[in-house]
């Protein structure tokens, strides 16, 4: 829920901070591997994420937008970093619990805030912005409503705390297995 300043998820060229932070933890992680000599844990889902990732970097020169290809390779580095670095580093089946349970009650409470998002938020946002115009100057930084603009605020699709709706519904498909698999242990 506590995403990174200016969506730095979504837009990594706002804060590369993520990023670098990812990459700094998983080489003080590798480096402390390589000097004790500890095996790598899960290495079968770790090769499968390595080998989409690598299958990305090899037909990323047929792309048509380079810029979003790469920069898009730079996060799914990161991302893979930190999969590796999560998937080596919790040891018992609690800090798993801890982990997958932390994930579920997002995953509750951004449904939960998606539902009065698309409720109640939305519609007072439109009604706010439409009364007073020094607002739509105030959040956007221009008068004149551009169509990005909008499009965002007449958007009858929830987005929650995410930038985007097709996000938030790409997180919550991705937390339903998640949610069934810790109910059934």
């Amino acid at each position: 829920l506590v995403r990174p300043i200016l969506d730095g998820l979504t837009y990594p060229t706002d804060n590369f901070y993520f990023v670098w932070g990812v990459m700094l933890l998983f080489s003080l992680w590798a480096a402390r591997m390589l000097m004790r000599g500890e095996p790598m844990r899960f290495k079968t889902p770790i090769l499968l994420l390595g080998g989409y990732l690598l299958i990305a970097l090899v037909t990323a020169a047929d792309s048509v937008e380079y810029d979003a290809t790469y920069r898009s390779l730079i996060l799914w580095s990161s991302y893979f970093c930190l999969f590796v670095i999560a998937s080596n580093g919790l040891r018992t089946r609690t800090a798993i619990g801890i982990v997958l349970g932390a994930f579920i009650m997002v995953g509750l409470a951004e449904a939960l805030w998606s539902l009065l998002h698309f409720k109640f938020v939305l519609p007072h946002v439109r009604d706010m912005v439409l009364k007073d115009p020094h607002l739509m100057e105030l959040r956007f930084g221009t008068r004149v409503p551009t169509p990005q603009i909008i499009h965002r605020l007449n958007t009858n699709r929830a987005f929650g705390t995410l930038l985007f709706p097709n996000a938030l519904a790409a997180f919550l498909i991705l937390a339903l297995p998640f949610c069934v698999t810790e109910l059934t242990l």
